[in-house]
C-alpha cells in the first residue's frame, strides 16, 4: 500500500487493495491512518488516500525511502529465487 501510494499519490483506497476484502482493507488503511502514515479525506463516496510523505521525513528523515528499498530489496530476492 505503501508503495502504491508512493508512486501514484493520492488514490481511491480501494485502488489499494482491489483482490482484498473491502474488512480487510478498512483495517490496513485504518492502521496506516491512526499511527500517521497516511492522511484520508472524504470525496463524495470515495475515501481518498495519501501518504504524509514529507510530513514523515522531516520527522524521520529517510525512513519512507528506506521502507520502500526494503520492498524493492524483497522483491529482487524473490524474482532471484531467493
Amino acid at each position: 500500500m505503501v508503495r502504491i501510494l508512493a508512486e501514484r499519490g493520492e488514490v481511491d483506497s480501494l485502488e489499494l487493495g482491489p483482490d482484498l476484502p473491502r474488512s480487510t482493507l478498512t483495517h490496513h488503511t485504518s492502521l496506516l491512518r491512526e499511527s500517521g502514515v497516511v492522511f484520508v479525506r472524504a470525496e463524495g463516496r470515495k475515501c481518498m488516500i495519501r501518504l504524509r510523505a514529507e510530513d514523515l521525513d522531516a520527522r524521520f528523515p529517510g525512513l519512507v525511502r528506506t521502507v520502500l528499498a526494503g520492498y524493492e530489496d524483497e522483491g529482487a530476492a524473490e524474482e532471484g529465487g531467493a
